[in-house]
């Protein structure tokens, strides 16, 4: 419960500062060894912001983008702590597309918000 207030406060004072301020946050839970979906998009650009915490502070992640619709990962490494991140679009090939994190050797929780827009639109016309 202590590591949640904490990255809660922590995400507070973030938000208020950056430009992610634009949406509520949301936090998933990745235990030691196991991998999680953390952002899931169809038809949006913008940006991604993560906060990656442990209860000691400062966590780190491997994370990776699976996009559609031919399916390739987009690796984006490791990182740790604040973390912003371009949403795959048009030049990725990619129309969806789905962030993936995975915990190195403790239990993190990942505060995510994204600054997001609709990337295309389709305009119909009635006779």
């Amino acid at each position: 419960m202590r590591a949640r207030r904490l990255v809660c406060a922590w995400m507070a004072m973030l938000f208020m500062a950056g430009p992610g301020a634009a949406r509520d946050y949301d936090i998933v839970t990745v235990k030691s060894g196991d991998t999680a979906d953390v952002y899931f998009q169809i038809n949006l650009s913008g940006t991604l912001y993560l906060d990656i915490r442990t209860k000691d502070g400062v966590g780190c992640a491997n994370l990776w983008w699976i996009t559609w619709p031919l399916g390739t990962i987009k690796s984006e490494g490791r990182h740790c702590g604040f973390v912003k991140l371009d949403i795959p679009g048009f030049f990725d090939l990619s129309f969806s597309s789905k962030l993936r994190a995975s915990a190195e050797s403790s239990d993190i929780m990942i505060g995510y918000s994204a600054n997001e827009a609709v990337a295309h639109s389709i305009k119909f016309e009635f006779p």
